[in-house]
């Protein structure tokens, strides 16, 4: 018989019939190259294009993914960068509060159109100085007594580097009146009429609610804050940069300077106050003229009526000692023409100086100036 044949040792030396070549599978067999020898190339299976496309455009979208990724993460105020995710003033708004926003804009705003603007909107406007730089001013007085002023200081140039927005409450002429007047109302009104044209849409409407919380925006043209809230209403904008600022604080002369003349019109005269008439009498007017702080002036009435003439009157007895010449004409003639003030209050800018007029019929009388360093 015949031995049974045995299978073949080693691989076979073909694939089977039908088959198709496929590369090696796995690490080559035989021993490595040798070192400047060849390498063993392997076959290459040809890739379709759209798989190329498709490749190029994984690719491209793992390395958008990864970039925004480690911008998120190492940008300033990021998780790795080192600072705190907080509000450096967690009450006031700021770039990490909803409340903050900013929109570059550094271009001019003339002194001249905001003017105009303000006078639009049914402010009386004043040039309270014009050395060292311009100051203007602008008033209104609401039907409620409550006083609104615009205050702008500009270059030598004319361009508009702070302006302040004040609403007050205005309170009766005689001592102890109860103050009256909407401070919020006319607030809101007049920080959309400033703030747009120096900050741009930094002043967004979202920004104007009432609140306890003073705003601040900054821009390419400076910053801006406000607080539109009963207690302490105000908005103030400020250019970037330094600038000269009014120097004239004072009437340049101290108390008792300027009550020395007043014995010699009929007042009694004491530390600061003087006084003419009587509170008691009952057939008389009572005229105080009070030196220590501003010039205040009060006129009562105690049994004459208060009068336009005894206005005047008083009014000069006081300017004389804190104006002189053109400056004191300009004042004079502003306290004239405004004797009768509608709402009971009225401000304005005359003989570098600050004029406030407090009416209540012929009852009471109170008639303020500041010197203009005070106001800005």
């Amino acid at each position: 018989m015949n031995a049974p044949q045995q299978p073949p040792s080693g691989p076979p030396s073909g694939p089977p019939p039908g088959w198709q070549t496929q590369p090696p599978q796995g690490p080559p067999q035989g021993p490595p190259p040798q070192w400047g020898a060849p390498l063993p190339q392997r076959p290459r299976t040809p890739v379709a294009p759209g798989k190329i496309v498709l490749i190029i455009g994984l690719v491209v979208v793992v390395v958008a993914v990864l970039g925004v990724g480690a911008f998120l993460i190492f940008r300033p105020g990021g998780l790795l960068a080192g600072e705190s995710q907080e509000p450096e003033h967690p009450d006031v708004p700021n770039a990490a509060n909803p409340s903050y926003s900013s929109t570059p804009t550094a271009k001019p705003v003339a002194m001249e159109g905001l003017v105009t603007t303000l006078k639009g909107a049914g402010l009386e406007c004043y040039d309270l100085l014009s050395e060292p730089v311009p100051v203007k001013s602008c008033y209104r007085t609401e039907a409620d007594g409550a006083a609104s002023s615009v205050r702008l200081v500009g270059s030598k140039g004319g361009e508009i580097v702070l302006a302040r927005i004040d609403t007050e409450k205005v309170r009766g002429a005689r001592p102890g009146s109860a103050e009256r007047g909407d401070t919020v109302a006319p607030l809101k009104e007049l920080v959309p009429l400033v703030g747009p044209a120096l900050l741009g849409q930094a002043v967004q409407d979202g920004l104007l609610e009432e609140s306890e919380e003073i705003y601040q925006v900054e821009t390419a043209w400076g910053t801006g804050e406000w607080r539109i809230n009963p207690e302490g209403p105000f908005a103030a904008f400020e250019k970037a940069g330094t600038y000269a600022t009014p120097s004239k604080a004072g009437f340049g002369k101290d108390a008792v300077d300027m009550q020395a003349p007043m014995p010699a019109l009929g007042y009694n005269c004491d530390t600061s106050t003087c006084t003419k008439g009587s509170l008691t009498s009952g057939n008389d007017t009572y005229a105080s003229v009070d030196f220590s702080t501003d010039v205040v002036v009060r006129i009562e009435n105690t049994g004459k009526p208060v009068t336009d003439d005894l206005i005047r009157q008083t009014a000069k007895d006081a300017l004389t000692q804190v104006l002189d010449g053109p400056d004191l004409e300009a004042a004079l003639a502003w306290v004239d023409g405004h004797l009768t003030p509608e709402n009971g209050f009225v401000e304005g800018d005359a003989g570098g100086v600050n004029l406030q007029l407090t009416r209540e019929d012929e009852a009471a009388v109170r008639l303020e100036v500041n010197p203009p360093g005070e106001l800005l």
